[in-house]
């Protein structure tokens, strides 16, 4: 099922359903640039960028308004909340939040995505009432219980805080939430900074061993 208004360019792919309980949606105003494919049972809400080279695998949901960055692999079973922008080049194999920049292999958070919130009317308020929000939920060191309790404590009040903690609360459990990635416990969420774009070297020289024969 395709909506209105959706732009599908060259050499994209969209698998049909399973089956007729769950089909594969395509919300109106999608873009869907070259070479992107979107799996089976998928759910694309409205106003979605998938940019080039972007695999969506099965039975994810992507909500409205959110931004895939090219050459990113999205795991099955997996949702990136609305408003939620993911970088290129990235893994994706958890839920990415909404209203948040998620990137790096694993994807992480990496701050708001303000530019979309500006866009979408998002008030200054809510805005600086999200920013409180992601610095105890990824900037604390707190798990994500201690740093949902603390917000309610604090009593920051907003739609977009309810919804993101919402989000936040229900990865790991129900359809579409992937709680454990490998060696790591889904009630974590205390931010762990990578350095970007550096990798293990394999050293190869003349003092390692030959491979045998």
């Amino acid at each position: 099922m395709i909506g209105a208004r959706c732009i599908l360019r060259e050499a994209t792919t969209v698998h049909r359903a399973t089956s007729e309980a769950h089909p594969t949606v395509l919300g109106d105003g999608v873009m869907l640039q070259a070479n992107s494919h979107v799996g089976h049972d998928c759910a694309i809400g409205n106003g979605v960028i998938i940019t080039s080279y972007v695999g969506i695998s099965g039975h994810c949901m992507i909500d409205d308004y959110a931004v895939i960055g090219g050459f990113v692999g999205i795991h099955q079973r997996v949702r990136v909340g609305t408003m939620a922008m993911v970088a290129g080049w990235s893994r994706v194999s958890m839920d990415c939040p909404p209203y948040i920049v998620s990137a790096g292999v694993p994807c992480e958070p990496h701050g708001l995505n303000l530019i979309a919130l500006k866009r979408r009317g998002v008030s200054a308020e809510a805005r600086v009432a999200l920013k409180a929000a992601y610095r105890m939920l990824y900037r604390s060191g707190l798990t994500k219980a201690e740093a949902i309790a603390r917000i309610r404590e604090a009593g920051v009040e907003h739609d977009v805080v309810d919804h993101l903690l919402e989000f936040v609360e229900s990865i790991g459990s129900g359809a579409m939430g992937r709680g454990r990635e490998r060696g790591r416990d889904s009630t974590d969420l205390r931010y762990r900074r990578r350095p970007v774009g550096r990798c293990p070297r394999r050293h190869v020289g003349s003092g390692d061993p030959s491979p045998s024969t």
